[in-house]
């Protein structure tokens, strides 16, 4: 299998980026943009909900929290399903749960029931967290892998989404208690259209090697190759192909992975280091940045509701150059460990600036900075996941991950939110922050980098037998 897995590497750098990668790219990436405007939203959401049913801080905490735990939930669940049924399969399921839950968020007149909707939705949006950057780098080219990180510049698209939304909202209907009802209406049909352009996708060949369906995936790479215009390229390494398929059915099958046995293989020892790291590290970083998230109108309290959200809007825009910028960090000789380490460094460093009375200038500009590198940062901490583990596990891998982001987004917001009805909160909010910031970008930094982890060894290694079968097919009969 493993060779047939490089193969397939082999296939898609031949037939290059295409049309279909382009199609994927986009709809990975706009599902991270919802991801990110959900998790926005609810600033505004609660704002509006707050009013309306007089929330205190603790229980807009734990309403921020209901996301995060249906997250937590969507991450394992749709992670498992994505390595037993397939990446597409699940990542078509979990964008209808987002339908479901945002049509009936809209009608909640509590707020349990609001805690319920969130809930169930975050268990849609951490489904489509898990399966984009998995199942997008399973169709682009080894060669562009770097891309994955390229995915993050839909996070801040998709804040510009959830901010320009809100501001229409705020400025045509001017309803203080039940603008969040339109906004959830808004995204409601983003949803609905996104579920029904997700059905024109169809399964990764690495999946379909996994499982021992090599037809099928030989079948997707010539609907690729079709796709690109490269179908004289894909039918000249077919035999190649085959030969190296013919060689693995005649040779004994690997044992196929099961249920907790690929979260046991998550602590092998190959894999045991990395899985460490990178857990901490999605855990600290989501435990800052999704209490910043949420309470963002708190440490704005001085400035107008306007204002506020002409600020985040602000915010988002300046992220995605700074994001497009991290995607060439990454690409490059700085690699994928150093941007992770770097953003979230720096991020740290300049939580110290809210104690040092700078002006409201400079502490609108930290935030912005702050927000955007985070985003880098999880840019590249998606496109170390994914390369750090083997197909069988890679899906698996990523909802454990993303789980454990979760569970700092689900922590976060119910302490911070309970110091922030104390005197002096947050002073001590901020501190948390820059803290969780520093130890993430210290674990980051024991990570291995993964930008050469395609070796050209391998590839030579694998073509080589692959002729030698082809040219010698008898002998592999007979064996």
């Amino acid at each position: 299998m493993d060779e047939a897995m490089v193969l397939v590497g082999v296939y898609l750098d031949k037939l290059g980026w295409g049309n279909c990668q382009s199609l994927v790219f986009i709809q990975c990436g706009l599902a991270l943009s919802a991801a990110q405007a959900w998790m926005l939203s609810q600033s505004f959401v609660l704002i509006g909900a707050g009013h309306l049913w007089d929330l205190s801080s603790t229980i807009k905490g734990l309403i921020g929290s209901c996301l995060q735990i249906g997250m937590l939930i969507g991450s394992l669940v749709f992670g498992t399903l994505g390595d037993k049924h397939g990446r597409i399969y699940s990542f078509k399921k979990c964008v209808w749960v987002n339908v479901a839950a945002c049509f009936c968020l809209i009608f909640s007149f509590h707020y349990s029931m609001m805690m319920l909707f969130y809930l169930l939705l975050g268990i849609g949006v951490g489904g489509d967290l898990t399966l984009a950057g998995t199942t997008f780098s399973e169709f682009c080219p080894p060669e562009k892998r770097w891309l994955l990180a390229g995915l993050s510049c839909f996070y801040p698209i998709g804040g510009m989404i959830a901010s320009g939304i809100n501001l229409f909202v705020y400025g045509v209907i001017g309803d203080e208690d039940h603008d969040w009802r339109y906004i959830v209406g808004a995204f409601f049909i983003i949803e609905l259209c996104l579920a029904l352009w997700r059905l024109k996708l169809y399964e990764t060949p690495a999946y379909y090697i996994m499982i021992g369906q090599e037809s099928d995936a030989e079948e997707t790479l010539k609907r690729i190759a079709k796709e690109n215009g490269q179908f004289k390229s894909f039918t000249s390494y077919h035999q190649a192909m085959l030969s190296i398929v013919r060689r693995e059915e005649l040779a004994s099958k690997k044992e196929k992975l099961e249920g907790f046995d690929r979260i046991k293989s998550l602590f092998s020892k190959k894999n045991r280091k990395t899985t460490i790291c990178i857990t901490l590290v999605n855990f600290l970083t989501f435990s800052g940045y999704i209490s910043l998230l949420i309470f963002m109108p708190t440490f704005l309290n001085d400035f107008s509701q306007l204002q506020i959200y002409l600020i985040i809007l602000m915010q988002t825009v300046i992220a995605l150059p700074g994001n497009i910028f991290g995607s060439f960090l990454v690409r490059s000789k700085f690699g994928r460990r150093n941007t992770l380490a770097m953003g979230l460094g720096i991020s740290g460093t300049l939580c110290i600036l809210f104690f040092i009375d700078v002006g409201d200038a400079v502490t609108i500009g930290c935030i912005a900075i702050i927000n955007a590198l985070i985003l880098i940062s999880v840019g590249a901490l998606t496109t170390i996941t994914a390369e750090s583990y083997d197909t069988e596990i890679r899906s698996c891998a990523s909802g454990w991950h993303t789980a454990f982001g979760r569970l700092g987004g689900i922590v976060s917001p119910m302490i911070i939110g309970r110091l922030l009805d104390t005197s002096n909160g947050d002073t001590i909010s901020v501190t948390i922050f820059a803290i969780c910031f520093f130890l993430a970008g210290m674990f980051a930094c024991l990570l291995k980098e993964t930008r050469k982890v395609q070796k050209k060894g391998v590839l030579r290694m694998t073509l080589q037998k692959s002729m030698a079968i082809q040219s010698n097919p008898s002998k592999s009969q007979d064996t």
